[in-house]
């Protein structure tokens, strides 16, 4: 448990529970024309949560029994908070943490964070052409930083699950 926080959001209720999902931001640098987030540069609604809040959670959580937890957004490589959230999850008892990014902006320190901590990654990719996959996230060269750190991802050991969504763009 963090010093800083005095008590966890929610008390253990109930059994069965392990899985977590924190939505980190509803800011992205990509505007995927297909987001069911509404997630943009300028997003329409801000951020409510503080960092002691998600602090908080990942407490809440850990004594609720949760082991798996995934942190999504908007883009939450975005929230320089990131990595000081993996590693109070994995201090916490967390098994399994995976961030579901785009997979355009893992730098090389965020990149260090994730094998330090067996960070997963998770991202979406939206064809092998460059311009269906720009079109679609409306970001020249956002195929190639993705292809790109996938290869990163994979060369560094990490687990990756990639997924590819179907649209009329990328039939």
């Amino acid at each position: 448990m963090n010093p800083e926080i005095e008590k966890p959001l929610f008390h253990p209720t109930g059994q069965g529970l392990n899985f977590l999902w924190l939505e980190l931001t509803s800011r992205c640098n990509l505007r995927c024309i297909h987001c069911y987030a509404e997630s943009s540069p300028h997003p329409q609604r801000p951020d409510i949560l503080t960092r002691i809040d998600y602090l908080k959670l990942i407490d809440s959580a850990a004594l609720l029994g949760y082991r798996k937890i995934q942190f999504i957004g908007g883009e939450p490589t975005i929230v320089r908070e990131l990595p000081e959230y993996i590693f109070h999850a994995k201090h916490n008892g967390f098994e399994f943490i995976e961030v579901f990014t785009n997979a355009t902006r893992i730098s090389d320190s965020l990149l260090s964070c994730f094998v330090d901590n067996n960070v997963a990654v998770a991202t979406s990719f939206y064809d092998h052409k460059s311009e269906i996959h720009d079109t679609i996230t409306k970001k020249l060269g956002s195929h190639r930083l993705t292809v790109n750190t996938i290869k990163r991802v994979i060369d560094f050991g990490l687990d990756i699950r990639v997924g590819v969504i179907i649209m009329n763009e990328n039939r």
